[in-house]
C-alpha cells in the first residue's frame, strides 16, 4: 500500500462519490413511510427498546428513530435526507479508504462512484427501515480507517476503531467479520507487514468486541447471544452467496435474480473472468489482491446470509466496488470506454427499474394507508376486512403493521385484516380485470368478490400460503373459494354487531363494500 501524496488529497474523487451518490437517492424524496417503518417509528414513542419489533438487538438503530421522531415528527422527507446523508458519507468515506490504503487517487474515485451508483442502494435510501445497514456499513469503514492510522505508530490500543467497530454491530450485526475484513487488509500493507505486536493489540482486541457483543453484551441485555441462526449453515448459505456475487455484477432486481439465479451466476462469473483476463498484466503485479479481494467479498456478505435481501448488500458492494474500479481501470485503454459504457448502461437501466418501483409502491403505500386510516375514523367501525390487500407492489413491501400506520397516521385503534394478501406489478393493480361492479356482489349482510392474479413478473395471491385448487378456507371474518392458483372468490360477512367494514383495493385505493 503506498502513501497518498499532496495531489491525492486534493484530488476529486470524494466530491464526485458525493455528487453521484446525492444524484442517484434523490427519488427518495418522493418515497412516503412504507412497511416496516410504522412499526419501527411507534415502537419508540415512549422508550428507547433494546430489542427491534422483530427481535433483533440493535439500539442505536432504535435510539435514531427516536430521535428524529422528537426533532421532526412525522414527517417522511427529514427522515430519507438522514438516509441519503450515510450513503453520501460511505460513498466519502471509501473513496477516502482506497486513498489511504493505495495512494492512487483514480482508483479510489474509480470505486466512489461505482459504489455511489449500486442500484441495490435504492432500498436504502427510499426505506427508512432499511438504513441500518448503511448506518453499520459507514461505522465500519470509519472502524477500518481509524485502524489504518492507528497502525502507523500503534500505541496503545486502536480505541476509534474499536468504538466505531461497536456502534456498527449496535446498528446491524452484518459487520461481525469486520476484525477479518481489517487483517486481511493489513496483511496486503506494502510498507509493513501485521508484527505479534500488531496481533496483540489490533486484531485481538477487535475480535474480543465481536465476541463480547455477542456472548456478553447481548445475552446480558436481552438474554441471547444471536448466534442460533449459525447452525442453519448449509447449501442454502452458499446459494446465497452465489446470489451476492450476482449482484455484485449485475444487479437486476432482487426478485428478476432470484427468479434467474443460475443463469445471472454464470453471466457474472464469465464477466468476472473476462475483467480479469483483460487486467491480467496488472493483476500479476498484485498476486495478494486476487485472493484477498474474494475473502474480504466473503467476509463482508457472510453475515448477511440468513437471506438475500438488497439493503443487506451496501457493506458487500463496498468492497466489490473497489475490485470493480481496479479491474476496469487496469482493461486496455481501447477496450476500457466499452466496460465503463457496460456497466453505466446495465447498472443505469437497473437503477431506473428500482426507482420506479419504489416509486410504485409508494404511491400504493400511502393511497392504502389513508384509505384505512379515514375507513377507521367511521362512526362505529371497530374492524376493517380488505378483500384483496397489497403485499407487494412492483416487487417493494407494502404489508406490515397496518393498525400502527392508521394510529400514526391519525387513525383510531381498529382491527385490520386481509382476507389474501396480493403481489402486485403496479398500484393500480387489484387482480380485477375491468369494472368493479362486475366482480362484487353487495348483499344485504355480505360482499363478495372475485379476483385473478396471474403469476409473473410482481404478481401472484402471496397469502394464504397454503391455497389449493378447488379448496375452502373459512375464518370468521372471511369464506375463501380457491378455483385456480390465482383465481378466488372472497366472500366478507358483515358481523352480529355491525362493527366490520369490507373494503376492496381497486385502481389503486381503497373502495368500501360495506
Amino acid at each position: 500500500m503506498a502513501t497518498e501524496s499532496a495531489s491525492d488529497r486534493r484530488s476529486w474523487g470524494p466530491v464526485v462519490a458525493a455528487i453521484v451518490a446525492f444524484v442517484v437517492s434523490v427519488p427518495a424524496f418522493r418515497v412516503p413511510f412504507m412497511s416496516d417503518d410504522w412499526i419501527n417509528l411507534a415502537s419508540v414513542i415512549d422508550r428507547v427498546p433494546f430489542r427491534t419489533p422483530f427481535g433483533y438487538f440493535r439500539p442505536l438503530y432504535l435510539s435514531l428513530f427516536w430521535t428524529e421522531r422528537r426533532i421532526w415528527g412525522m414527517h417522511p422527507v427529514p427522515f430519507h435526507a438522514a438516509n441519503i446523508a450515510l450513503i453520501v458519507a460511505s460513498a466519502v468515506l471509501l473513496v477516502v479508504l482506497v486513498r489511504v490504503y493505495t495512494g492512487d487517487s483514480k482508483w479510489a474515485g474509480a470505486a466512489g462512484m461505482i459504489f455511489a451508483l449500486h442500484p441495490y442502494h435504492v432500498e436504502n435510501a427510499g426505506w427508512i427501515a432499511a438504513r441500518a445497514d448503511s448506518a453499520a456499513t459507514l461505522l465500519a469503514l470509519a472502524a477500518i480507517y481509524f485502524y489504518e492510522r492507528w497502525s502507523r505508530d500503534q500505541r496503545g490500543l486502536p480505541w476509534l476503531a474499536i468504538l466505531a467497530f461497536e456502534a456498527a454491530l449496535l446498528f446491524k450485526e452484518s459487520v461481525a467479520l469486520l476484525p477479518a475484513v481489517i487483517a486481511i487488509l493489513s496483511s496486503m500493507r506494502d510498507r509493513v507487514r501485521p508484527s505479534s505486536r500488531e496481533w496483540l493489540r489490533g486484531f485481538v482486541p477487535l475480535g474480543f468486541v465481536a465476541v463480547a457483543h455477542f456472548v456478553v453484551m447481548r445475552r446480558g441485555l436481552v438474554g441471547d447471544s444471536g448466534l442460533a441462526p449459525l447452525r442453519t449453515l448449509g447449501l442454502a448459505w452458499i446459494n446465497r452467496g452465489v446470489d451476492f456475487f450476482s449482484a455484485a455484477i449485475i444487479p437486476l432486481h432482487a426478485e428478476q435474480l432470484e427468479a434467474h439465479a443460475k443463469t445471472l451466476a454464470v453471466a457474472a462469473f464469465a464477466a468476472c473472468l473476462c475483467l480479469l483476463a483483460l487486467a491480467w498484466s496488472s493483476i500479476r503485479k498484485h498476486p495478494r489482491a486476487l485472493v484477498a479481494f474474494p475473502v474480504v467479498f466473503a467476509a463482508s456478505a457472510a453475515p448477511s446470509l440468513l437471506t438475500f435481501q438488497e439493503r443487506s448488500m451496501f457493506f458487500p458492494s463496498a468492497v466489490s466496488a473497489v475490485a470493480l474500479g481496479f479491474l476496469l481501470l487496469r482493461a486496455p485503454r481501447r477496450v476500457a470506454p466499452v466496460l465503463w459504457s457496460a456497466l453505466l448502461i446495465v447498472w443505469g437501466v437497473s437503477l431506473g427499474t428500482h426507482w420506479s418501483c419504489w416509486l410504485e409502491g409508494g404511491a400504493a403505500s400511502k393511497q392504502l394507508i389513508r384509505g384505512l386510516t379515514e375507513a377507521s375514523l367511521r362512526d362505529g367501525v371497530r374492524e376493517i376486512v380488505i378483500a384483496n390487500q397489497p403485499y407487494r407492489v412492483a416487487g417493494t413491501p407494502v404489508n406490515g403493521d397496518l393498525n400502527a400506520a392508521v394510529r400514526l397516521s391519525g387513525g383510531r385503534d381498529v382491527r385490520i385484516l386481509a382476507a389474501t394478501s396480493l403481489d402486485l406489478p403496479r398500484a393500480t393493480a387489484s387482480g380485477i380485470d375491468g369494472n368493479l361492479e362486475d366482480a362484487v356482489d353487495v348483499g344485504l349482510d355480505s360482499a363478495t368478490v372475485s379476483i385473478r392474479v396471474p403469476r409473473g413478473k410482481f404478481s401472484r395471491l402471496f397469502l394464504p400460503l397454503d391455497h389449493e385448487v378447488r379448496t375452502t378456507q373459512t375464518t370468521d371474518f372471511a369464506t375463501l373459494e380457491f378455483h385456480g392458483s390465482g383465481d378466488a372468490t372472497i366472500t366478507i360477512p358483515q358481523n352480529r354487531d355491525a362493527t366490520r367494514g369490507a373494503y376492496v383495493w381497486y385502481r389503486g385505493e381503497l373502495s368500501r363494500l360495506f
